[in-house]
């Protein structure tokens, strides 16, 4: 029960003061004097894209889609500017000078049901910033909004491709009324998923900047609310030390401050994070909306999604970040040196400090599924041989406790007569049962009854649980050992029952049932006590039930750890057999 509890329990503020400061001039007829319409999310329209380059149009078939002008500057001429690298397909609007699209040319959406509407197709790369919404990267100085700001590309090409290992630098400039301008410089890399954001004024020091994500993060997988699959979106603040994963229930407002090296953005496998060049004191606004579920076939379905504001003070003429937007994976993530793979795992400071303890653990682990992978290709055989090491290194305490258990069902009539017999008398029942197993030399916990193996399994086993789910190098990984399963990161379904039961689910999964076969006989063989033989049917039962949601990578484990265990009960019982003949 512990096992089966822990699984579901493991899925100084300080205020800037106020600065007045003048707005800053605005070219004339240029920007609108009448702010637009606070709207929900969605306000900015798409169309279909531009004429592209014979480079970009083949991989930008899929109809990646460009941004008209706000309703409200109707005069505006605004381009998208698209930037493709070895990673990512982005579009800058000049309107705002935004980002309005992230794909991740490595990762396409999955085939299935979950694919509801009409912009996100089947086979499509995947993307990151949703298609209502009003973009990354927007920003404020002091009291000027610069989103509804014509910032124009000083470029002459709508479409860029990223060649050359030094990256290209895209300059979007704002001209103001005095002739001054504010200049936006996005730097993309040939091969990387970071893209290099700057903020440039002649005027910017001791002005308070804001730089914000307020569009959200797409989220690429199906089953929001509704199945084992899913994983909300998460805002995590990393302050070098530790990080703060921050999930609210409903929309609302929530403001941090602090000295932070990065804020993040996470769906289930993909990742927004906002890093400063320097290190300082910021305040860090999260902002928490509905969004609809369009993964789902029930489009009223709704779920969280998040804005970000960080606002600093600038120290100098130039404000520099740089953006991480790509996937949650362990080695890209690594690579900057920054704690990035911080957001995959969070443990529980209730739980003896799980907080500390539980991210590396899970880390380890995905690690080492990595590393084998290297050498053995296919994943399943990675769980198989996981499990096979975890055997070998539990087996000393495993055999003691299998042995141990065996004793006492050899017993267990003989206990069953002392209860009959002092049945009256608890106490002298609970003294003659004790004194009985110390003539028989049979330790009446079982050599910790099992227990003792089990819970230095239980850690590895709930990591194992949380890194299937989570891990993006799983995703769409299959395995020859069982042709159907196409994804180990998700749920088995050997083949649809046609309806729905409770807690059940709606398909039918093979390696739950096997398992729970297997955990039926290794009880009956080991469980002899009348107090506990409810345990011999209730346990199997449940685990189908559970497991027949959880993702098959898991149940491929626990199948195959449960036949090897009852594989050991049974060279146990026989050799005991060949002993007393």
């Amino acid at each position: 029960m512990l096992i089966i509890v822990s699984i579901k329990f493991f899925t100084s503020r300080f205020y800037y003061e106020k600065v007045l400061r003048q707005p800053f001039p605005v070219a004339e007829k240029v920007i609108p004097e009448k702010e637009p319409e606070k709207k929900e999310q969605g306000d900015i329209k798409r169309e279909q894209d531009p004429v592209l380059g014979d480079e970009l149009a083949p991989v930008l078939a899929q109809k990646t889609a460009a941004l008209q002008p706000d309703t409200t500057a109707d005069s505006i001429q605004a381009d998208t500017i698209w930037v493709e690298t070895d990673k990512l397909i982005c579009g800058i609007y000049e309107l705002g000078g935004i980002l309005v699209s992230i794909r991740a040319k490595e990762f396409t959406n999955q085939t299935g049901k979950n694919i509801k509407n009409d912009t996100e197709k089947s086979g499509d790369f995947i993307e990151l910033i949703p298609q209502k919404g009003n973009g990354g990267l927007g920003l404020n100085i002091d009291n000027g909004n610069f989103d509804t700001r014509i910032f124009n590309y000083t470029g002459d090409q709508n479409t860029i491709r990223v060649n050359t290992e030094q990256g290209e630098v895209l300059e979007f400039k704002n001209t103001l009324s005095d002739g001054s301008s504010i200049t936006k410089k996005f730097t993309f890399h040939k091969n990387e998923y970071k893209i290099g954001y700057t903020i440039s004024y002649y005027d910017l020091d001791g002005k308070k900047v804001e730089t914000r994500w307020k569009c959200g993060i797409n989220e690429s997988e199906s089953g929001g609310g509704k199945s084992m699959q899913y994983d909300p979106r998460l805002v995590h603040l990393y302050s070098g030390s530790s990080v703060d994963h921050i999930q609210m229930k409903k929309r609302g407002a929530e403001e941090q401050t602090g000295y932070y090296n990065w804020v993040a953005l996470t769906s289930k496998y993909f990742m927004i994070a906002i890093i400063p060049e320097k290190k300082k004191d910021a305040d860090i606004n999260i902002e928490a909306f509905e969004v609809r579920d369009t993964t789902l076939e029930d489009t009223k379905n709704k779920v969280i999604d998040y804005g970000l504001a960080y606002t600093s003070f600038a120290t100098g003429n130039e404000e520099s970040y740089w953006i991480y937007a790509g996937p949650s994976q362990l080695d890209e993530m690594k690579k900057y040196n920054i704690g990035l793979q911080k957001v995959l795992f969070k443990g529980y400071t209730w739980f003896f400090f799980a907080d500390k303890w539980f991210p590396p653990l899970c880390e380890f682990v995905l690690w080492l599924l990595i590393w084998l992978q290297k050498y053995v290709a296919d994943y399943g055989v990675v769980i198989i041989l996981l499990t096979i090491i975890l055997k070998i290194v539990t087996y000393p305490l495993t055999q003691s406790s299998t042995k141990s258990m065996s004793k006492m069902k050899d017993i267990q009539p003989k206990i069953n007569k002392i209860r009959e017999k002092y049945k009256n008398n608890a106490r002298i029942m609970n003294q003659k049962i004790m004194e009985f197993y110390k003539e028989e030399g049979v330790n009446p916990l079982g050599g910790m009854g099992g227990c003792l193996p089990m819970l230095l399994q239980m850690p590895i086993m709930i990591s194992l649980f949380i890194v299937l789910r989570k891990a993006i190098e799983l995703r769409g990984q299959g395995t020859f050992l069982i042709p159907w399963i196409t994804d180990l990161s998700k749920a088995e379904a050997l083949f649809p029952l046609g309806f729905n039961i409770p807690f059940y689910g709606e398909n039918f999964a093979l390696l739950p049932a096997l398992m729970a076969i297997l955990m039926f006989y290794q009880n009956k063989m080991t469980i002899k006590d009348p107090n506990q033989i409810a345990m011999v049917y209730v346990m199997p039962v449940m685990m189908l039930v559970m497991f027949n949601n959880f993702p098959s990578g898991l149940s491929l484990y626990f199948t195959f750890s449960t036949a090897l265990q009852l594989i050991q009960q049974i060279i146990i019982e026989k050799k005991k057999k060949k002993t007393a003949q």
